[in-house]
C-alpha cells in the first residue's frame, strides 16, 4: 500500500510544473496522461485537497470535455468522485480515520464539483447544436444526476433529469 501511495505521489509530481499553470489564461493541457489519469494518482497518493483543485479547475474541465467529448469527459469526472468515494471509506476501514471535519468539507468540494459540472454541462446545451450533440449532453446529465444520487442531492438530481 505504501509503495502504491509513494508511487502515486511521483506521479502527481511529474506536473507539478502543469499544475502550478493550470489556471493561467494562456494554459493549454496537452496531456492525455494528464487528463485521463491525473485525479486517479492524485487520489490513490491521498492528496485530496490537490485533487478538488485540479477537478474545480475550470480550465481542467475544458479541456477534458473537449479531449474525451462530453459524454466520456463526464465518465471520467463521474469515475473520479466515486474513487474519492471510495478511498475515504477504505482510509476509514484501515484505521486511519477522517475527522468529521475533513468528511464535511470533502463532501462539501463533491458537491461543488457537480455542481461546476452541470453547469458546464448546461451552458454547452443550445438548439442550434446538431441533434447527436444535445444527445450526447443529456446522456451525461445522466450521468450526473445519478452521480448527485450519491451525494444525496435528491433535488439536483432530478433537475438533471429533467434537463436530459
Amino acid at each position: 500500500e505504501d509503495k502504491v501511495k509513494l508511487w502515486n505521489s511521483l506521479m502527481v509530481d511529474c506536473y507539478q510544473e502543469n499544475l502550478d499553470m493550470m489556471d493561467s489564461s494562456s494554459f493549454i493541457f496537452a496531456d492525455s496522461h494528464m487528463l485521463y489519469w491525473l485525479p486517479c494518482h492524485m487520489i490513490k497518493s491521498e492528496k485530496f485537497k490537490e485533487v478538488f483543485e485540479l477537478l474545480l479547475s475550470k480550465n481542467f474541465l475544458n479541456a477534458r470535455i473537449n479531449f474525451l467529448g462530453t459524454l466520456e469527459g463526464t465518465k471520467e469526472y463521474v469515475s473520479d468522485i466515486q474513487k474519492i468515494q471510495r478511498k475515504e471509506l477504505s482510509i476509514e476501514k484501515g484505521g486511519n480515520r477522517l475527522n468529521q471535519c475533513e468528511k464535511n468539507s470533502n463532501k462539501t468540494k463533491l458537491v461543488a464539483v457537480v455542481f461546476l459540472i452541470g453547469r458546464y454541462l448546461s451552458n454547452l446545451d443550445q438548439p442550434s447544436l446538431p441533434r447527436e450533440a444535445r444527445v450526447e449532453i443529456g446522456h451525461s446529465l445522466i450521468l450526473l444526476g445519478v452521480a448527485e444520487q450519491s451525494l444525496t442531492l435528491w433535488q439536483e438530481s432530478l433537475e438533471c433529469f429533467q434537463k436530459a
